[in-house]
């Protein structure tokens, strides 16, 4: 089983397709219209990557692609008790789109996104005189999908797809966080390996 579900304890469970229906886990969606439009574009631009030649979904020398090809490493993390104000500073400087969280273990509790912390701007207080704000941990996302380092790149990019998520968290064996994907690496390799296609 290459894909696993880590929740709020740090646990994981294996990946079924219907996973959040057995769940059944509650998370509003909002403007459903426009992701579905969002996820409709990326799946074009990853069509070729499903459908092409074996020689396109490989690196320079005939390795298959993987995961951990693509992933970037030494990925920044946040812990669910700090503040939302902490992480709108946290993504102001860093620019990123998606973060994991991670407990005091050091273990895959959650995964907030830029997106959902402007959904929730109005809980953000920058005063430090208020001791009540909220944390991260009452917005994240809780359940996170997460793939293997080797897994190959084309199901990565199906289960993405599958499951309208715009980053993956990369675990391996010993369920330590090595790395993170997201839909902008995939179009980047899809661009760079056109640059490589044979001209006939």
């Amino acid at each position: 089983m290459a894909f696993y579900i880590y929740d709020p304890k740090g646990f994981r469970h294996p990946y079924h397709p219907d996973w959040r229906e057995v769940r059944r886990v509650e998370e509003t969606r909002s403007s459903t219209e426009k992701k579905s439009l969002r996820n409709d574009r990326f799946a074009e631009a990853i069509k070729g990557m499903r459908d092409a030649p074996r020689w396109k979904l490989t690196k320079q020398g005939g390795h298959q692609l993987l995961a951990r090809h693509l992933m970037k490493t030494n990925v920044k993390t946040l812990t669910p008790d700090a503040s939302l104000y902490e992480a709108w500073k946290f993504f102001c400087e860093h620019r990123f789109r998606h973060v994991p969280i991670v407990n005091e273990a050091g273990h895959l509790v959650g995964i907030l996104s830029d997106r959902k912390l402007l959904l929730e701007s109005s809980l953000i207080n920058p005063s430090p005189k208020h001791s009540s704000d909220a944390k991260i941990k009452d917005i994240m996302v809780s359940h996170v999908l997460t793939a293997h380092p080797d897994t190959e790149m084309s199901i990565v990019a199906k289960i993405m797809i599958n499951e309208r998520i715009g980053s993956m968290p990369i675990v391996d064996d010993k369920g330590q966080l090595v790395g993170i994907l997201t839909r902008t690496d995939i179009v980047r390799t899809l661009i760079k390996i056109e640059d490589f296609e044979p001209k006939v």
